[in-house]
């Protein structure tokens, strides 16, 4: 287990090749409403639910709308009591608000179990917002993302706190930091982009591929391509 991450290993292996299934592995039940895409997979001890990342226009069309709205705009994600001035990304919120409640409807058949959900990019996104739903509504709930952007400010990443949450990027790739504060890894300050700099991630990052190694294996492609 990652250390101090409530989240078992095996766990975390399921989760990433459940993200990769979610894409179009047809063995898995799935749950597709209004271009947005998970798999549910209960053969395990716990519920896993997988998010497809980006993979229509229309996904795309949501991942530039990042003007951040209440989340109280969005009544089928909401987390607790608290909540009043959290604020989340505006497409990314509105395709997790399509796909909560009938998610939600699903695992009553498992009240007892807990819940994993996972994706890459647009769906770790989508992830964390059903997850933090899902808590609100009373689930145990555990989030794993791989290359995902975050989903809102600090208010809102506040109402996940206590959640086992792990995020998963290489250094190299610019998803996870295309949104977000200098302070919090991301290019906001670079931008300066005010409404950009307001977002924040949650859970705990783990950096997959250090920058030495990113580069050594830079190079290594080039020699490649050279030698060829």
């Amino acid at each position: 287990m990652i250390e101090d991450a409530g989240i078992a290993d095996d766990d975390v292996e399921r989760a990433w090749r459940l993200t990769r299934a979610a894409y179009d592995d047809p063995e898995f039940e799935g749950l597709e409403i209004d271009d947005t895409r998970a798999i549910i997979d209960i053969s395990g001890r716990h519920v896993h639910v997988a998010f497809r990342g980006t993979a229509t226009p229309l996904n795309a069309a949501h991942d530039v709308a990042f003007l951040l709205l209440p989340l109280s705009d969005f009544p089928a994600l909401r987390v607790g009591e608290d909540e009043w001035a959290a604020r989340v990304h505006g497409g990314f919120a509105k395709m997790a608000s399509n796909v909560a409640d009938r998610l939600a409807e699903r695992l009553e058949k498992w009240p007892r179990r807990t819940v994993v959900l996972s994706g890459h990019s647009l769906g770790g996104a989508l992830a964390i917002l059903v997850g933090g739903a899902l808590k609100g509504r009373g689930h145990s709930v555990q989030i794993c993302t791989f290359g995902a952007p975050p989903p809102g400010d600090a208010q809102y990443a506040r109402l996940l706190d206590g959640v086992p949450c792990l995020r998963f990027a290489n250094r190299c790739d610019p998803v996870p930091r295309s949104l977000g504060g200098a302070d919090h890894g991301g290019l906001g300050g670079v931008l300066d982009l005010p409404m950009v700099r307001e977002y924040v991630h949650v859970g705990t990052h783990v950096e997959l591929e250090p920058w030495s190694e990113t580069w050594r294996h830079a190079v290594e492609a080039v020699a490649g391509r050279q030698a060829g």
